[in-house]
């Protein structure tokens, strides 16, 4: 099953979709999510020179995206357990890296940016 297939499938009916997942779809679909979220983020900082440019930088970029989201996620956790909800960590990353597409709005917005239309 492809990507695209797999995110229509979680907009269309995400209950649904969550309860019969095995974690292989969600799997491939949040890593790409979190690859093109990154590389649209880092692509906005470079339109900016906020960061060098650069493969070590894309990566230390990647790095950072990929910690702050385990800690989220580990932390959401936490939180279910203690009251008795039952979920799985690992899916719960993945689903944060399938949120990470929305990142992919900062390139024309940075564009726009660039040439003044926004302030």
């Amino acid at each position: 099953m492809s990507v695209i297939a797999t995110l229509s499938e979680l907009v269309e009916e995400p209950q649904g979709f969550i309860d019969r997942d095995d974690g292989r779809k969600t799997g491939r679909a949040g890593l790409t999510g979190y690859f093109c979220g990154t590389l649209s983020l880092f692509l906005f900082f470079r339109l900016f020179s906020t960061v060098p440019p650069g493969g070590y930088s894309f990566l230390s970029l990647l790095s950072a995206v990929l910690a702050a989201n385990f800690v989220f996620a580990s932390g959401m956790h936490l939180f279910l357990e203690m009251t008795g909800s039952g979920g799985s960590a690992l899916r719960l990353f993945l689903l944060f890296g399938v949120t990470e597409l929305l990142w992919a709005a900062l390139i024309p917005l940075g564009f726009l940016a660039k040439l003044g239309f926004l302030s």
